[in-house]
């Protein structure tokens, strides 16, 4: 298992933990985070808490994505629209919009009705509510990822790789 730099920064790979959230921003990074190391595909992970979206930068950096970060639900669809991300990392609680809003107006859109969506939370509900819609219209969700919280970060990873269809790091 490789050491991410999360990890050297004392944050445990694993379980994912829930902490107050900080300021609302929208950034992203688009250099090489390592010399030799090329930034393939774009991520911008949707969550109201800064801990997550802190982790979640250093954890995808680590592993050569390029990332933008949204810490507010609101307009979050329009700015999935100028961005145009490979693939969107979406809580479905979020204090000020709906995740599954936010994936139903995605779909709804021509231009980004094909970007692929890993959508996760623990409520264990709103995850079975969501399964059970993907599975009602697989065609109109067919690149749309579950993960029910707490999951592991190897996991996530995995996810991620397989949906955006690349080679794991070494």
């Amino acid at each position: 298992m490789l050491t991410t730099r999360a990890e050297s920064q004392g944050i445990p790979r694993g379980v994912l933990h829930r902490s107050l959230a900080g300021t609302v921003r929208a950034t992203s990074i688009g250099e090489p985070q390592a010399k030799g190391k090329f930034v393939t595909k774009h991520i911008l992970v949707v969550d109201d808490r800064q801990s997550f979206l802190t982790l979640m930068r250093m954890l995808l950096e680590d592993e050569n994505y390029r990332v933008s970060v949204l810490q507010r639900g609101e307009g979050a669809i329009e700015s999935i629209r100028e961005l145009m991300p490979d693939l969107v990392i979406l809580d479905l609680k979020l204090p000020d919009a709906s995740g599954t809003d936010i994936l139903m107006g995605l779909r709804a859109e021509t231009s980004t009705a094909e970007i692929p969506v890993i959508v996760y939370s623990a409520a264990v509900l709103e995850t079975e509510a969501l399964s059970n819609l993907i599975t009602g219209n697989p065609s109109r969700y067919v690149n749309v990822s579950v993960l029910q919280k707490p999951f592991d970060l190897d996991t996530l990873l995995e996810r991620i790789q397989q949906v955006l269809g690349v080679a794991q790091s070494s």
